[in-house]
């Protein structure tokens, strides 16, 4: 199977978060199916207008689609004014393949404006042409579920990452805490 992973932000720059949410999703497919190909790219390659950081052009996609059976958008608070709205042309490039949303969370940083419509909008498009969608937490699911999207709660994908694999992404104990700040 190959698979392309469309995460949050670039795991190579140190977030050990998304490093372990990309990991956790190799893993638990890994047990189920053999990859071939684990393709990876960041969320905000398809923007409207993509933002600094942007890890490949559309152009790579399309080409990254192409090689892929399946594409899986995972992990990490992409529910926010960071990622969206996606371009018309990403959102028809995404519904060319079976596309997983899983785990995803909505985050909104004190003191940031509600998300606009245009990006509600975009929010729901992609729920609508996913295969299936599923979020980190019952807030999430919750404000979804005021833009008509239908999702089910499955937690964290981290919490999934076994215990050794966990241990290489970071070197010292560590205690999370996660202070979700939802709309």
């Amino acid at each position: 199977m190959n698979i392309l992973n469309i995460y949050c932000i670039n795991t190579e720059e140190g977030n050990v978060g998304d490093a372990a949410t990309s990991q956790a999703i190799r893993q638990l497919i890994s047990e189920h199916a053999t990859i071939e190909t684990f393709l990876e790219t960041d969320l905000r390659s398809l923007r409207d207008k993509p933002t600094q950081g942007a890890t490949h052009s559309e152009r790579e996609i399309v080409e990254m689609l192409e090689k892929s059976d399946v594409c899986i958008i995972g992990g990490g608070g992409l529910y926010s004014r960071s990622f969206f709205p996606l371009s018309g042309t990403g959102i028809r490039l995404l519904a060319s393949k079976p596309t997983i949303l899983y785990g995803l969370g909505y985050n909104k940083n004190l003191e940031y404006p509600d998300l606009t419509q245009e990006q509600r909008d975009s929010i729901a498009e992609l729920n609508r042409i996913a295969t299936a969608s599923s979020v980190r937490d019952l807030q999430t699911a919750r404000y979804l579920s005021r833009i008509n999207c239908q999702v089910e709660c499955i937690g964290d994908p981290a919490i999934f990452l076994a215990t050794e694999t966990r241990s290489r992404l970071n070197h010292s104990p560590t205690i999370g805490l996660n202070i979700a700040l939802h709309g």
